[in-house]
């Protein structure tokens, strides 16, 4: 059996931030509490199970198995992005909502149930993008002409 203790620290921290027991864990993914309990102490689960836990946790599978050090949370570490520390309020109230209504898209009783939810969440998500990206471009256009006229004065 393969075995990997980073890996099931990373499938204890999506448990423990799920706030789930080792049994309510097992529960949600169809397996028996002792199952949890080893992935937990290393042992490598399949790929549909990993699969699974991943979607239960909102990350990727790379991100359960990646050999290096990285953590699961929602900081943002090598990729030049900012981390939740640097984001503005705003932003981070958003972050705690979204993350919330994830356990909530994952507690769903049904795949059909859980695609209508995300397909639903995708479309209000492009909208919003959009909306920002608009307001932006007006603020910005607000700006240079409030610029222009105190240079001008």
């Amino acid at each position: 059996m393969a075995q990997d203790r980073a890996i099931g620290g990373r499938l204890r921290e999506i448990r423990v931030r799920l706030g789930l027991t080792q049994q309510e864990f097992a529960e949600r993914l169809g397996l028996r509490r002792l199952s949890v309990a080893r992935y937990e102490a290393g042992r490598i689960p399949r790929i549909n199970i990993l699969k699974e836990i991943a979607r239960a946790g909102g990350v990727s599978v790379a991100s359960l198995i990646t050999t290096e050090s990285e953590s699961i949370s929602p900081h943002v570490h090598r990729s030049g992005s900012v981390t939740d520390d640097e984001l503005p309020l705003l932003l981070m109230r958003l972050l705690r909502r979204l993350r919330r209504q994830l356990v909530a898209i994952n507690a769903l009783p049904s795949p059909v149930a859980r695609q209508s939810y995300e397909h639903r969440s995708r479309l209000i998500l492009s909208r919003a993008i959009r909306d920002l990206a608009e307001y932006r471009a007006l603020v910005e256009r607000h700006s240079r002409q409030h610029d222009t006229k105190r240079h001008q004065s």
